[in-house]
């Protein structure tokens, strides 16, 4: 289950937006389950939809996990923090052991994501305001 929003979107398409004049982004969350929060990008969208991303492992996209807050908690994702090995997996997965690992270019960027992990069958309850660039 997700949250979603394109930074740049023209008739149902996802555009490219340049966020490389802000260090990173910053959000207020609760949730009753881990989160996974994704910073989309063209590097990882498939050629068929406009991306550069030609192999299995397109939607590999940068994130970082959150654990679960029962009150309103500040989230915070640099851009720094995305140029290592921070891509896809899943709120209680280990991120490093997933898919083609591709440089994070903050140039390209095309949305920012929210997951919860709902594959067993879990309830969740999950919130999010606040969002802001850095």
């Amino acid at each position: 289950a997700g949250l979603g929003v394109d930074f740049n979107n023209c008739n149902t398409k996802s555009n490219p937006y340049d966020v490389s004049a802000y260090s990173g982004i910053s959000f207020s969350y609760k949730s009753n389950q881990p989160l996974r929060v994704l910073v989309g990008s063209l590097p990882n969208l498939p050629t068929s939809e406009g991306g550069s991303c030609s192999d299995s492992d397109c939607y590999n996209h940068h994130g970082k996990n959150f654990a679960t807050a029962g009150s309103w908690t500040t989230g915070t994702i640099t851009w720094a923090e995305l140029q290592g090995s921070a891509q896809i997996g899943s709120p209680a997965a280990d991120p490093q052991t997933y898919g083609t690992k591709r440089p994070f270019d903050p140039t390209k960027v095309l949305n920012l994501e929210f997951q919860v992990d709902s594959s067993g069958g879990a309830s969740f309850d999950f919130w999010v305001d606040n969002v802001t660039f850095l």
